[in-house]
This record gives structure tokens, sequence and C-alpha cells, in this order.
């Protein structure tokens, strides 16, 4: 039991060390629409650093993504909406996890904003 609760931590602190992250990042776009299904794509400037290995190669058009039909993703999107309008830097940090449902499958999951 000692050893299946050791591994288990062991793995989600390799995935949360895995996830990439930006400070003091500025949205330079926001892309939405009904043919993405209610998810919202996000560029910022800077890049983030430690891009997963599914955003690696396009991270530099997208760099991340995330479901605005859901509650969490209304004040997500609100918050993202306010950033971008504002002009305001805000932190990001990744989910180590590659899209929504495997789409887009090149971008990672936002895990959090923060607004500064």
């Amino acid at each position: 039991m000692k050893q299946l609760a050791f591994t288990l931590l062991s793995i989600f602190s390799i995935s949360c060390l895995a996830a990439s992250s930006v400070d003091s990042a500025v949205i330079s776009e926001v892309l939405s629409g009904p043919s993405q299904g209610g998810k919202v794509l996000l560029k910022v400037s800077p890049n983030p650093s430690s891009l997963i290995g599914c955003s690696a190669e396009i991270g530099t058009t997208w760099n991340y993504v995330f479901d605005s039909s859901t509650d969490d993703g209304k004040n997500t999107l609100s918050m993202v909406l306010t950033a971008y309008a504002s002009g305001k830097p805000v932190k990001l940090v990744g989910a180590s996890e590659c899209g929504i449902n495997g789409s887009p499958h090149d971008v990672e999951r936002l895990g959090a904003i923060i607004l500064k």
C-alpha cells in the first residue's frame, strides 16, 4: 500500500513538473468559434517554457486550449478576455495534457490563469 501511494505521488509530481508555464505573459490572440466546438485557443507572448511534447511543434502558433462550454471554462474565458482587452500581463500554467478529449491534439490544455 505504501509503495502504491509513493508511486502515485511520484507520477503526480513528475506530471506537475512537465507542465509549461509563462509568467508576465500578454495574451496576443484568442481563437474561438463554431468550428472549435466550444474550445478556445490562446497565443501568448513570450512563449511558455518547457512545452510538453504535443505542443513542441505547434506551440509557436497556439500555446494553450481550454473548454469554454463548462462552468469553469466560462470563468476562465471571462478572465482571458479581461486580460486580453486590458493588455495586462498574466501568469499561465499548463495542465500537462494535450488538448481536450484529444482535440486539438497539438496544444497543451490550460491549467490555470492568474491575473496580476
